[in-house]
């Protein structure tokens, strides 16, 4: 089980990040798997997404563009 749809799971290697006006959360997806969890509160959130291309593998077998 990897905890991404249980939300009773438990590991040491799982972190919840809460968040407060002006955070700013960055992570490398080629190194950790993550999910949102949205707020239950009715103030509007802005995600935006960063794509970083290099010479590091995204996956065994597959190059970076």
């Amino acid at each position: 089980a990897t905890g991404q749809l249980d939300e009773t799971f438990e590991h040491d290697n799982i972190h919840l990040q809460g968040f407060e006006q002006g955070d700013l959360l960055v992570w490398d997806n080629r190194s950790l798997i993550h999910r949102a969890r949205h707020t239950t509160t009715p103030e509007p959130t802005v995600s935006y997404r960063v794509t970083v291309h290099d010479e590091r593998k995204l996956h065994d077998g597959i190059k970076a563009a």
